[in-house]
């Protein structure tokens, strides 16, 4: 996990990629 950014927040970067 990287700092400053919660789990769920990674989870809309990915669909946001998609």
């Amino acid at each position: 996990m990287k700092k400053g950014r919660p789990f769920w927040s990674v989870s809309l970067d990915r669909r946001t990629q998609m």
